[in-house]
């Protein structure tokens, strides 16, 4: 299941595994069965709660598309919406996507010397 939805046929050995915090990932069998299938793989129990210092798309991909969306002004129904976050979001280099993820570790490292507290982007 899990391993044939990895991105650009990821090896599984080599994935960090990092999840958020929804109560369907929380469930022991959960758990349990990602921790057997990614080596490197950081349990619910590690992760501080609710850190957008620790989500790409929070500390990354929301910045690029509300960027973006400020060149459409009002953008009247969501319908319209949907539309151009599509349009945009496949606009973002995966150069771009790849860098974000990859800060990920560094971000990590960052938030333990925090104490899980909030950290400043640079």
């Amino acid at each position: 299941m899990v391993r044939q939805s990895l991105p650009c046929k990821s090896n599984p050995k080599t994935v960090i595994f990092y999840q958020d915090k929804a109560p369907c990932h929380a469930v022991r069998s959960v758990q349990e069965y990602l921790k057997q299938i990614f080596p490197v793989f950081v349990p619910i129990a590690s992760m501080p709660p609710i850190s957008p210092d620790l989500n790409v798309l929070d500390y990354c991909i929301w910045n690029i598309l509300k960027q973006r969306l400020n060149k459409y002004g009002l953008i009247s129904n969501f319908k319209k919406l949907k539309k151009i976050l599509q349009k945009e979001l496949t606009a973002i280099p995966q150069e771009v996507i790849r860098d974000a993820v990859d800060s990920w570790l560094f971000r990590v490292s960052r938030v333990e010397k925090a104490d899980g507290g909030h950290i400043e982007s640079k």
